[in-house]
């Protein structure tokens, strides 16, 4: 059957065709990310991934945990409304949702030299230096990159010099398609197709298993 919800993932589709060719699901390594940017995305909540974005952040939280040499990750979030993720972050800035993806493209084009968006906001002297500090930040952890909006952070650690050995994103098949079928076409969790062999023994922590699938 199919199952329709008011609030769906078509922009994670949208935005992986338009980087990646197809839609994907990126998962973040967050257990190997020194920086972590959330911006309007509650990671540790209501992503699908929470559970396991919630394990791998206190991993790398932890002085003598996964980045080694007693270093610790950094979270940054910009959001709309209060969320756990931004509770925990230890840079916050609240941001009405519409004004998200002019800032994004800001710090896209921080990190590129590209052209920058004129939008009037970006120059308050707070927003400015969120993103003046923050892509100061992400420089200086090239390759070490994790960060949650959909259209363009899946390939910005192409922008900060990340490289295959230090990619902190795995990549599946968006689960909400079919093979063959058209962008809107989905299908109820319960109907799902067999997890892939490498899950192993991990299909009910792993963020493509059926169980954690949005319906649509």
């Amino acid at each position: 059957w199919h199952e329709w919800e008011a609030v769906s993932w078509d922009n994670e589709r949208a935005g992986t065709r338009m980087a990646l060719g197809q839609a994907m699901r990126p998962i973040a390594k967050l257990d190997r990310c020194h920086t972590i940017v959330a911006l309007d995305c509650d990671l540790f909540v209501e992503h699908p991934a929470a559970l396991r974005y919630s394990r791998d952040f206190a991993k790398s939280r932890r002085p003598s945990g996964s980045l080694g040499g007693f270093e610790m990750n950094r979270l940054w979030a910009v959001e709309s409304t209060f969320t756990g993720t931004g509770a925990l972050a230890d840079h916050r800035l609240p941001l009405r949702s519409e004004l998200v993806l002019p800032l994004l493209m800001e710090l896209d084009a921080s990190l590129s030299g590209g052209a920058a968006p004129g939008a009037e906001f970006l120059r308050e002297p707070k927003i400015a230096q969120f993103v003046s500090v923050l892509v100061e930040e992400l420089k200086a952890n090239r390759g070490a990159l994790g960060a949650g909006r959909r259209p363009a952070s899946a390939a910005r650690g192409a922008r900060v010099g990340g490289s295959p050995q230090r990619d902190p994103w795995r990549r599946w098949r968006h689960p909400g398609l079919r093979r063959g079928s058209g962008a809107g076409a989905a299908h109820s969790p319960r109907s799902h197709h067999r997890p892939r062999q490498e899950d192993g023994g991990r299909r009910g922590q792993d963020a493509h298993h059926p169980r954690w699938q949005p319906g649509l």
